[in-house]
């Protein structure tokens, strides 16, 4: 108020020109910022739909045009057919089966399926199935062999013209007689190894993954190659069965850079050490020797590796499930530990001689209730609680 009890009229200071100008670049720089966010997220997430859609699932494998029919056997070598035979034995219900599957909400078990058959033919024998087992309390990843020639009880499965089968055979005939019993269908495939597992050893099998061998040489040629360690044996074997490749002839005792079609030589070598018992062993290094590499390679080779591999790719598993398992245990792959074992275990087994199709065939005979508390303990499974569908 001035002398005269008026007030004076102060007149507000213009901001300065410059100020202006500050203040609109700012908020320019803000919207484009913002903007560019958006843009990302949603192109982010557009990538990852894209990705994830080049998985396969069962029911989107056309089956070959010469596929065989229910109940009969597709043109298979003489030599592999007395592996082919159905289980038409009486199911053995004594107590060393497990009629109760367990699970533990801590663990995801994961079947991995090595499929034999090549792009355009049918579904074969699983020439490998190994159990990958998530534990996010103890973060490990533990890979359990199931070994191609143990003998299992076979709990009922009704086929799609409702007729029941059961028995007990070797393992590795389970998916090629699922897939032909759900009418030449992958899902039946899966779901017959699946209750197997389950019936036998008592674990929750939650999924299935396929992938073939030619898949499996992608992966190694993306990524480079795999390191292995070699016995002079080994490195013997490979000289003399993959002579193609020049790198055969510079192996040497110990640690070796292989090649995508040495490292499959490897993973399938069976006449070298303890038959199927070294070839499971391989095949876990192979695979662990992978996750490792994995773990090595940039954002642009993993996205390479992803594009041409993922469209190779059948499982079970949503959209929403794979999701689930991407964000939970891809982050903690390099701090977890990896552990590696087969079914059966040592001193649970015996080789027995069997009558099949007028064919005799050796078969693994095991305690699979001796197995199934190993197999509980090892992949750090609490207690008991019975799986719901």
């Amino acid at each position: 108020m001035g002398k005269g009890g008026k007030y004076l009229n102060k007149k507000a200071a213009a901001p300065k020109k410059g100020a202006k100008k500050t203040k609109k670049v700012v908020l320019t720089v803000l919207v484009v910022l913002l903007l560019l966010l958006v843009i990302g997220v949603i192109g982010g997430i557009w990538y990852y739909n894209y990705l994830i859609n080049l998985i396969s699932r069962p029911d989107d494998v056309v089956a070959p045009t010469n596929s065989a029919t229910i109940g009969t056997m597709p043109t298979i070598p003489e030599a592999v057919l007395v592996e082919t035979g159905e289980a038409t034995e009486p199911t053995e219900a004594t107590e060393e089966t497990w009629p109760t599957v367990v699970s533990d909400q801590n663990i995801t078990n994961i079947m991995l399926i090595g499929q034999a058959a090549r792009p355009g033919e049918e579904a074969l024998i699983a020439d490998t199935m190994i159990l990958c087992s998530f534990n996010r309390e103890q973060r490990t990843l533990t890979l359990t062999s199931l070994m191609r020639d143990l003998r299992l009880v076979w709990p009922e499965y009704i086929d799609i013209n409702g007729k029941s089968h059961t028995g007990n055979n070797r393992i590795n005939m389970a998916y090629n007689m699922g897939y032909r019993w759900a009418g030449n269908n992958v899902q039946g495939g899966m779901d017959v190894l699946e209750s197997i597992v389950e019936y036998n050893f008592g674990v929750k099998v939650d999924h299935s993954v396929e992938i073939n061998f030619e898949s499996f040489e992608t992966a190694m040629e993306l990524m480079g190659g795999v390191d292995i360690e070699l016995r002079e044996d080994e490195i013997k074997y490979l000289q003399e069965n993959y002579p193609v490749s020049n790198t055969g002839k510079t192996l040497k005792p110990g640690w070796n850079r292989l090649s995508p079609y040495l490292a499959l030589g490897y993973a399938r070598m069976r006449k070298v050490g303890h038959g199927d018992f070294e070839r499971t062993e391989r095949q876990r290094k192979v695979i662990t020797s992978l996750l490792y590499r994995l773990t090595q390679m940039n954002v642009f080779e993993i996205n390479k590796m992803f594009t041409t591999l993922l469209p190779t790719i059948v499982t079970d598993m949503t959209n929403e499930e794979i999701t689930n398992l991407a964000l939970e245990f891809i982050p903690m792959l390099k701090g977890s530990s990896l552990q590696s074992q087969r079914i059966p275990f040592d001193g649970t087994y015996s080789s027995k001689q069997f009558e099949i199709d007028g064919r005799s065939d050796y078969q693994l005979v095991c305690d699979t209730k001796k197995n199934g508390q190993m197999l509980r303990q090892s992949i750090g499974m609490e207690e008991a609680v019975p799986a719901t569908e």
